[in-house]
């Protein structure tokens, strides 16, 4: 991955590397196991089938985590924190291989506070959005 870029440089528009990532059963189980989470949406293909789904869904906070990684994997989190996030999911994010990508909507100083607004979002190979997110950074005074 690239070298984050300093805030000053950092501009509506600028778009984050795109990460691919393909979600299989090994890591739902071991997300599951992180996250306690063992909802039968997660592991039951069966019961997922009789629902009139393909098959199991990913964890929506798997997704997050993912999206999120692609912000850290541009901005580190030794240069800056999330401050606030929103998450809107749109569709089920099944396993196999999925795109996860963001750009900058803005950026701002308050109260000394150096702000960047991201749109961040999680789709498939055919560019159909499974979960977007609106995430705040608030950059160290360091860098």
């Amino acid at each position: 991955m690239p070298r984050t870029q300093p805030f000053e440089s950092l501009r509506a528009g600028d778009e984050l590397p795109v990460v691919e990532r393909t979600i299989d059963a090994q890591q739902l189980i071991r997300f599951a196991g992180a996250a306690n989470d063992y909802s039968r949406p997660h592991w039951d293909h069966a019961y997922m089938v009789e629902q009139g789904f393909p098959g199991v869904i990913v964890h929506g906070w798997l997704t997050v985590s993912v999206m999120f990684q692609a912000v850290t994997a541009w901005i580190p989190l030794e240069t800056a924190d999330f401050r606030r996030f929103q998450v809107r999911y749109l569709q089920p994010n099944l396993p196999g291989r999925a795109f996860y990508r963001g750009r900058v909507t803005g950026k701002s100083v308050q109260d000394a506070s150096r702000l960047l607004e991201l749109e961040v979002w999680a789709e498939t190979a055919a560019g159909v959005r499974l979960a977007v997110s609106h995430v705040t950074l608030s950059f160290a005074n360091d860098s």
